[in-house]
């Protein structure tokens, strides 16, 4: 029997996002926030800034804990010059539009980049694409 290649890593990076669960509003005092970032990601170039804190477990959408919204949240976003994300559209959905909604609105407000450069050290702007998994609280 052959073992397939293709879809291997996106299959682990969900199982691994399944796997997390996410703490109820109420203990997000106690509990440290987790990255909801899952592979693969592609900035056409620039370098994230800290990406790890973009998006987080603290930014699950209030009024949605303890329901069963779940899923995988693919969006594209164009870098700028400046190094600012914008133009952030969602390319797959969750199937929710409470949860697809969270990671372009704080991708736009918190990420940063060092920008694409030119051969003559100019800033070019470039294309971004991540993939977050949102899991509802046990």
């Amino acid at each position: 029997m052959t073992r397939p290649t293709v879809g291997l890593a996106f299959a682990e990076a969900v199982i691994c996002a399944c796997l997390i669960a996410v703490p109820h509003k109420s203990m997000a005092r106690e509990v440290r926030a987790w990255d909801y970032r899952i592979g693969p990601e592609s900035f056409g170039g620039a370098k994230a800034l800290k990406p790890e804190h973009w998006v987080t477990s603290d930014d699950y959408p209030e009024g949605v804990v303890g329901q069963t919204m779940e899923g995988i949240v693919s969006i594209t976003f164009d870098i700028n010059t400046s190094g600012r994300a914008h133009n952030c559209t969602v390319a797959a959905s969750s199937g929710y539009s409470r949860i697809d909604e969270v990671p372009c609105r704080l991708v736009m407000r918190r990420a940063r980049f060092r920008p694409l450069r030119s051969s003559d050290g100019q800033a070019m702007p470039s294309r971004g694409v991540m993939r977050f998994g949102f899991r509802a609280s046990q």
